[in-house]
């Protein structure tokens, strides 16, 4: 949305624990496995494939389609806080939009969907622009949609800046340094080393799981900073051969990540990360949207991470 032009704006575990395995990896173990966390109700799996319908129609320049999506009556606050109300206003707004910079391909990523009421949900998130004149524009969005005759639309959208979405520092993540572990069942185990690279630039984190039926496996995950933008990115390698790579951003103390991968047989997959700190000694971590080969897999079960406790405390 600018759920519009400046955006309706991804192993085994994210950028930490995307610091566990390759996206393939993750990926086979959850198609074989799949878990409650990505058994969605009729209604969320209603409002995250209108997500998705919304991306295609943003990305094709079809501005009937998009304001279709809004009741009649519904509102649009767009990123600099102008209203347009009703679906008429809304659709000559995407139009004269389209007109004059194309369909623009750009990211959904959604954080929340809750449901206060019979037939109204909130969904919460944030987008990014892919291409454009609001190129890698990272905006926060919240949705108030309403049920009318069996359909899910909009009714009232909100888009604000991330004020800290672009201006992440490497600094904050230096409380990931240390030693870390995690049972996310009684057959799979996670640790995890982080430590600076020489030169304080990256951090490098190691991954070592183990689990009753593949062993144990290694992978590694070295986070950074691009010197043309000041962006936190990270890059993914599996043992396997794959490696994939992907930008974060920040919003209080959860960082969130758009990561693609190449896996080693040559197929192509995506996931959404969230890892969120809850203090210096603990965080938690689990992925959404995540594909390979455009076939959509189930979500992860959120994974709390903790840290070790040096020898002798």
């Amino acid at each position: 949305m600018e759920i519009c032009r400046k955006t309706y704006s991804i192993v085994f575990m994210g950028i930490i624990l995307s610091i566990v395995l390759s996206i393939s990896s993750f990926a086979a173990s959850e198609v074989t496995q799949p878990n409650a966390a990505g058994a969605y109700s009729e209604d969320e799996k209603m409002l995250r494939a209108q997500a998705d319908d919304y991306v295609k129609a943003f990305a094709a320049g079809d501005y009937k389609t998009i304001a279709n999506m809004w009741a009649p009556e519904g509102t649009y606050t767009d990123i600099d806080g102008r209203v347009l109300r009703g679906r008429a206003a809304i659709e000559a707004y995407f139009k004269t939009d389209f007109e004059r910079f194309g369909g623009q391909p750009l990211e959904i990523a959604i954080e929340s969907i809750r449901f206060p009421g019979n037939n109204i949900a909130i969904e919460e998130g944030h987008t990014r622009a892919l291409q454009g004149p609001a190129l890698d524009t990272v905006s926060h969005y919240m949705v108030v949609h309403l049920k009318i005759d069996n359909k899910w639309q909009m009714y009232a959208v909100t888009e604000t800046t991330y004020p800290e979405a672009l201006h992440g520092s490497l600094q904050d993540w230096e409380w990931l340094i240390g030693n870390w572990s995690a049972k996310p069942s009684p057959t799979r185990s996670i640790n995890i080393k982080a430590s600076w690279a020489t030169g304080h630039k990256f951090i490098r984190c190691l991954f070592e799981t183990e689990n009753s039926i593949t062993g144990r496996e290694f992978a590694m995950v070295v986070i950074g900073r691009d010197p043309s933008n000041g962006r936190i990115i990270s890059w993914h390698f599996d043992p396997s051969g794959g490696f994939g790579s992907g930008k974060w951003i920040k919003d209080g103390q959860t960082w969130i990540e758009r990561a693609k991968s190449i896996e080693a047989n040559g197929a192509t997959g995506s996931a959404l990360y969230i890892l969120h700190k809850l203090d210096d000694n603990t965080f938690t971590w689990r992925s959404t949207q995540r594909y390979i080969d455009n076939s959509r897999l189930p979500d992860s079960d959120e994974v709390k991470i903790s840290r070790e406790k040096p020898a002798g405390e």
